[in-house]
């Protein structure tokens, strides 16, 4: 084979390719840890939205409470009324 063979192999002349392993491992490992602290910060929102979200349940569950003794309040003074209405039509004119 000479020099201007164009099938003859160039690996001689090439520089040696570095390892990629190395370089491979680093990546993985960054992957790694990144994702070891996506989990992390997961975690810390999820809490702190599961905190959130049973303080307002907590919070509309006292407005409600507030709400139904309004409601009945409401309907005790209705039946009131409803009761003097009856009352006066009763009665003759």
């Amino acid at each position: 084979m000479s020099n201007d063979d164009p099938t003859r192999r160039l690996d001689g002349e090439l520089p040696e390719t570095p390892p990629t392993q190395p370089t491979i491992d680093t990546v993985l490992q960054r992957i790694l840890e990144l994702g070891t602290r996506l989990e992390q910060k997961i975690d810390q929102s999820e809490e702190r939205l599961r905190q959130e979200i049973n303080k307002n349940f907590r919070e509309m569950e006292w407005r409600l409470d507030v709400m139904s003794v309004d409601i009945n309040k409401l309907r005790a003074r209705m039946m009131d009324l409803e009761t003097s209405v009856r009352q006066l039509d009763a009665k003759p004119a």
